[in-house]
């Protein structure tokens, strides 16, 4: 009986020990991720270099969410600008459209299917107006903070967004054309205007660099977001090998890893006994891989 319930032990804590390695070996896993996520967050050829000293990766992370913010705001207040200035800016180009097709008669053509035409002026207008703003926010744009001001370049961008005000008014009060609704298309001209300063001169400080930085923000934000996430999951795996621990008879015991040959027990000696603190061998084991990371051929592990 006494052999019997000794047998029952030793499978028990077999039994315990295979749950215990299985989860040393999903914490090793996730280690080593995060040892190649903060290799890559801290090398000199990093793909973010920071202005500000950050002193720990949850003050890189604050400052990191901030910037983001910030730069996204930015960005966002351009696409409502621009999306305004193509909606005044095609109330000008359906009626450059509209004096166009009245100068070739092209509406005639379609005769009763006159509509078709209609909405070919609308799409066009839409088109057009679209295009155009596009073309006045490239020539505006700057690659870097420090680029000077290209003046051929802003020329030609304000005259993309006076140009067609400019035609209208010119088609409404000095060929004085006999053009229904004039009131509207001076609204839009002028608000064309309006919002097509506004819009370049924003345009001008959200710089290419800026944009690409904001994406190597965002890069940085789910790399740390991911480093957590796996330090966290290394945690909770390690509570658990405490529980199995204290369920199976003190399996990672230090006397017993020391006197077991077996190579699975060989590859936990390094890891908790009752002298060990886990956060202290965690943060040994990441540095322990980021050494090794630094002796490859290739040193940035893929991220």
């Amino acid at each position: 009986m006494a052999e019997k319930n000794n047998i029952t032990y030793k499978n028990n804590q077999s039994f315990g020990f295979v749950e215990v390695h299985r989860r040393y070996e999903k914490i090793k896993e996730a280690l080593l991720r995060v040892s190649n996520i903060e290799y890559a967050l801290q090398s000199p050829s990093t793909l973010l270099s920071l202005e500000e000293d950050i002193q720990d990766f949850e003050e890189m992370e604050i400052h990191i969410n901030t910037r983001r913010e910030s730069l996204k705001k930015g960005i966002s207040s351009i696409s409502i600008l621009k999306w305004t200035l193509i909606i005044f800016e095609s109330f000008g180009s359906f009626l450059m459209l509209g004096i166009i097709s009245h100068g070739f008669n092209l509406k005639d053509t379609f005769g009763d299917y006159y509509f078709i035409w209609n909405i070919i002026e609308v799409l066009g207008a839409v088109l057009f107006s679209f295009a155009i703003i596009n073309f006045a926010m490239n020539c505006t744009i700057k690659k870097k903070e420090d680029d000077k001001i290209q003046w051929n370049k802003l020329s030609m961008a304000l005259l993309a967004v006076f140009g067609l005000p400019f035609f209208n008014l010119l088609m409404i009060y000095g060929i004085n054309l006999e053009i229904e609704n004039k009131t509207i298309y001076l609204i839009s001209s002028f608000f064309t205007s309006f919002f097509g300063i506004l819009l370049l001169m924003r345009n001008s400080d959200v710089t290419q660099d800026k944009s690409e930085y904001l994406k190597k923000l965002e890069t940085y934000r789910d790399l740390l977001q991911e480093r957590k996430q796996k330090i966290a999951l290394c945690r909770k795996y390690h509570l658990e090998i405490v529980k199995l621990n204290n369920q199976y008879d003190d399996i990672l015991d230090e006397e017993n890893l020391k006197e077991n040959t077996h190579p699975l027990y060989k590859s936990l000696t390094q890891f908790l006994t009752h002298s060990v603190d886990f956060d202290e061998w965690m943060t040994g084991y990441i540095e322990e891989q980021k050494q090794k990371n630094k002796s490859k051929k290739h040193p940035f592990p893929s991220l």
